[in-house]
């Protein structure tokens, strides 16, 4: 059964490797969210801030076309705001596109969870283009983010190709879905019960904020290792949790990253633990999904875990810290962990397996931990090897799907 019991927030050591808590800190309860259905078009969500960050409405649009002249949207300032539209787009040639947006002021756009344009700057009218090879009638995610700071406000996306001329992606070839309608994001969905493990939890993210009886979302100062965390950084749109690392005007333009816990939900001792993940490259940026005890430290169990020596994200190192003092045992996984992958740890009394896409790929019968645990997830600016000209305005540590088991 599962532990209801809470973290501790008098932080000391706690968190302070992977979660960065501070001490005295406390959490930000997460305001419950609702799903939009499915229809043409893309969802937008409108923020009276420049940080996506103070959301005023959420609306359908038939596409992204807009020009505000020296207003705004409704019921936001004229100045200082900002919006964001999630859905999916369907090409209609197999062939090589180019996308582009049309921006006054800054802009981002993410297609299939990869950030494709990144112009987050102030500057008058100005078209940013990626070129894209597209499969016709392949449903593709995007998310597109905009801010205004002042003066002329306007942005819009378009597409052009051999067979398609250069025009705004009309709403005929858009859905408020996110990836292909119906289907996930990832392209997987996480496994039910079977006869080793029964599921107590899952969160596919569809609806537009984090559950506060489920999560709670840290809001404080990093620590030696790592930078800030904000609760505007956790982003819950378009079917996925998006940790997102940014420099913060509100916090003295600081990296500032996102940390956010199951606590709320609950602990247990053993389970599995499914994440489906991406991490984005980017120079100075750590990324960690992690099991935190609910009183004392160690053990911590670092199942995915991320540093900013490896921008390319192309290895995970595994780490499961344990008493006395904080020994540590280390394994690694390869890939390219900026496509999607399910990182596991199945953990019973005397072993621990730790999984990559539902394969065993290491395991270990030593140091096992035997108090309660809850999950946690991070992405944050590494201070040791810190973000540089190179690092993406934007880094986010994307989540598509958690699942949590008991043993049967």
């Amino acid at each position: 059964m599962t532990n209801r019991t809470y973290p501790q927030w008098a932080c000391g050591v706690l968190l302070a490797a992977a979660v960065g808590c501070a001490p005295g800190a406390a959490p930000t309860s997460a305001a419950e969210g609702a799903s939009t259905g499915v229809q043409p078009g893309l969802v937008a969500e409108y923020f009276q801030d420049e940080l996506l960050a103070s959301r005023v409405s959420t609306a359908v649009v038939p596409e992204v076309d807009v020009d505000w002249g020296s207003g705004g949207p409704v019921g936001l300032p004229s100045n200082g705001f900002s919006v964001r539209w999630t859905g999916s787009f369907i090409p209609r040639f197999s062939e090589a596109y180019t996308l582009s947006t049309q921006s006054d002021d800054g802009v981002r756009l993410w297609v299939d969870g990869k950030l494709v344009i990144d112009d987050w700057t102030l500057h008058a009218v100005r078209e940013d283009s990626a070129a894209i090879s597209l499969e016709a009638g392949r449903s593709y995610s995007m998310r597109m983010e905009y801010y205004e700071h002042t003066g002329l406000a306007s942005a819009r996306l378009l597409w052009a190709s051999a067979h398609e001329p250069k025009t705004v992606i009309p709403t005929a070839q858009l859905s408020t879905c996110a990836s292909a309608c119906g289907g996930d994001p990832s392209r997987q969905t996480p496994p039910g019960s079977d006869a080793a493990w029964t599921q107590v939890f899952v969160d596919d993210f569809s609806g537009t904020a984090l559950d506060p009886s489920r999560w709670w979302i840290f809001n404080g100062n990093g620590n030696s290792i790592t930078g800030p965390r904000g609760a505007a950084h956790a982003v819950v749109s378009g079917g996925t949790l998006k940790l997102e690392t940014y420099r913060d005007p509100a916090r003295g333009n600081a990296w500032v990253g996102a940390s956010v816990g199951t606590g709320r939900f609950g602990s247990q001792t053993y389970g599995k633990y499914l994440v489906r993940m991406r991490f984005d490259a980017g120079v100075g940026m750590r990324g960690v999904a992690l099991l935190w005890p609910v009183t004392g430290w160690p053990p911590e169990v670092d199942f995915f875990e991320i540093g900013s020596e490896r921008p390319s994200r192309d290895v995970n190192v595994i780490t499961n810290h344990y008493l006395p003092g904080n020994q540590m045992e280390h394994h690694v996984q390869r890939g390219d962990f900026t496509q999607w992958h399910t990182v596991g740890v199945e953990w019973t009394p005397n072993r621990m397996d730790y999984t990559l896409d539902g394969v065993v790929v290491s395991s270990t019968t030593a140091h096992v931990p035997n108090v309660p645990m809850w999950l946690g997830l991070t992405s944050a600016a590494s201070l040791s090897l810190p973000p540089d000209s190179t690092t993406p305005s934007m880094v986010a540590l994307e989540v598509d799907w958690v699942a949590i088991y008991q043993v049967r």
